[in-house]
């Protein structure tokens, strides 16, 4: 490929991530941070999206904009770097009698190679590649009766963004970044304090660091808070895909070096700990300090040190301690909104049953599964008939909710109602629902249904769950015979003798005796 040909390319691609980029803004202008928004410009949304679905968008603006910063860096490096290269293809382009021998010749190799290709390989329009919900696999696409596309809206991302790990992205704790998962630094923060803390008290104070019940000169615990500021910092870019981290880390950088001085030996820091070189300890107050000065440990490694030429003082250890915790106080506090948030879904995660985690993890994903109208020129929704999605939302006949609309289809497929069973007894009747099907068992019409099959009031409660009238009749002949052979048991239970010493049973000597013949 020719370098002319290269750049074409590539400008044509640029071209493409901003139409995307511009159609995905326009669709939902909540996508861009309140930073990058721009003041003198009103942009309005249609509606509010869901959470899962608008923080998908974002990462996968984050991966065009970074593709469109590489392509911009590529197109500019080759001007100014290959600049007689671009001279020497011009040169060869012109043809001042106009033949066109060298364009026909490239005319010529552009058709042998597409000849060449094979349906599977041939080049696809390259804006497909960057459409909305273009990562839909073709089975689960299908038409409505005005032909339109219809896909699911999970698949809202595009082909050239497919890979993104959207769900293998967060914890199920973290609910597609919803809530922080502190509950793996909340077991190791129990194992390095003296003294237990439940884990809604925790996300009060995992910030408040240094802990007054900790030792600072544990490894444990460095490594622990070492731990927790690479998770705020991950979970930061996780929810905030289209910020800056190398310049929020940047920041961190300068403001711990202005703000917080590093303890050298003797002398305090910013809370009053005075940091020992020789025992590689920091200690929490001056009095503290000196009074150790006297101690054999400290004066044996004074002598341990003097003694060996190739011992260096080093404070590099208390120097990273200290900054991991300047991170965890700065990232804390970033994080402070995400809070209050946590901690109220910690106290209502206690109480909730696992049919209520599952109703909640649906409703956080919300209908993705359902079919939208896709514009087959953009890829995005169809916004000529917004009805098309009320259309498609009536069709599945849903119930009506105390609002007098029809509940959401997570919910209506979490109840059972998209599960259908028929009662033979009741006429062949269907219900729709599990708990509607359990129900009608006590209803008026099943039992007048068993009735009608001559069964009595006292055994229809035997009958329950049996839909079948072959198979009511069945049980209850079953239930006639024992009823038979009970009765027969209890009458021939007690027996009597006559006055020739015959036993035989009571019911069979009344008889006897009625007759006359004993």
């Amino acid at each position: 490929m020719s370098l002319l040909e290269s750049q074409r390319s590539i400008l044509e691609e640029i071209d493409v991530l901003e139409q995307s980029i511009s159609q995905r803004v326009q669709r939902n202008p909540s996508l861009l941070p309140s930073s990058q928004k721009p003041s003198d410009v009103t942009i309005s949304s249609s509606k509010k999206r869901p959470l899962k679905e608008e923080l998908l968008q974002q990462h996968e603006l984050k991966f065009l904009k970074n593709k469109y910063r590489r392509h911009c860096s590529t197109v500019l490096g080759n001007k100014d770097t290959k600049r007689n290269h671009f001279e020497e293809e011009s040169n060869k382009l012109k043809d001042p009698a106009y033949e066109f021998k060298l364009f026909d010749s490239m005319l010529n190799d552009i058709k042998q190679h597409h000849e060449l290709q094979t349906e599977t390989n041939q080049a696809e329009d390259i804006s497909k590649i960057y459409r909305m919900y273009s990562s839909a696999p073709r089975v689960e696409e299908k038409h409505n009766k005005k032909d339109e596309l219809k896909v699911k809206r999970k698949y809202i991302l595009s082909a050239a963004a497919s890979h993104i790990d959207f769900d293998g992205m967060f914890t199920p704790d973290e609910l597609y970044g919803k809530y922080l998962d502190l509950f793996p630094f909340y077991e190791t923060y129990k194992s390095i304090v003296d003294h237990n803390v439940t884990y809604v008290e925790y996300l009060s104070i995992y910030d408040q660091v240094p802990y007054e019940v900790v030792k600072r000169n544990n490894t444990a615990y460095s490594k622990y808070i070492k731990d927790l500021a690479e998770y705020l910092l991950k979970f930061i870019e996780k929810v905030q895909p289209l910020s800056n981290i190398d310049e929020l880390q940047e920041g961190m950088t300068k403001q711990f070096s202005a703000s917080s001085k590093i303890q050298t030996d003797g002398k305090s820091n910013d809370r009053g700990e005075v940091y020992c070189e020789a025992c590689d300890k920091l200690f929490a107050k001056d009095s503290v300090y000196k009074g150790h000065l006297s101690g054999k440990k400290h004066q044996r490694n004074i002598k341990n040190r003097a003694s060996s030429e190739s011992d260096i003082p080093n404070s590099n250890r208390v120097k990273d301690l200290e900054f991991d915790e300047f991170k965890v106080r700065f990232l804390g506090e970033k994080l402070n909104d995400y809070r209050s948030p946590t901690i109220s879904n910690a106290e209502r995660k206690a109480a909730l049953t696992d049919r209520e985690r599952i109703a909640e993890t649906i409703s956080i994903v919300g209908d993705e599964s359902d079919y939208t109208t896709i514009n087959s020129t953009s890829g995005g929704e169809s916004d000529s008939n917004e009805s098309s999605d009320n259309d498609e939302y009536n069709m599945k006949d849903l119930p009506i909710g105390v609002d007098g609309k029809p509940i959401p289809y997570w919910l209506y497929k979490l109840q059972g109602y998209h599960k259908t069973y028929e009662c033979e007894i009741c006429g062949n009747t269907t219900y729709k629902g599990r708990a509607v099907f359990a129900k009608h068992f006590n209803s008026a019409k099943h039992q007048h249904g068993l009735g009608c099959l001559g069964i009595s009031d006292d055994y229809m409660a035997l009958f329950k769950s049996i839909v079948k009238i072959d198979e009511a009749l069945d049980l209850w002949r079953r239930l006639k015979k024992e009823r038979r052979i009970k009765e027969g048991d209890t009458e021939n239970a007690i027996e009597v003798e006559d006055e020739e010493g015959n036993v035989l049973s009571e019911k069979d000597y009344l008889e006897l005796k009625k007759q006359g013949l004993l």
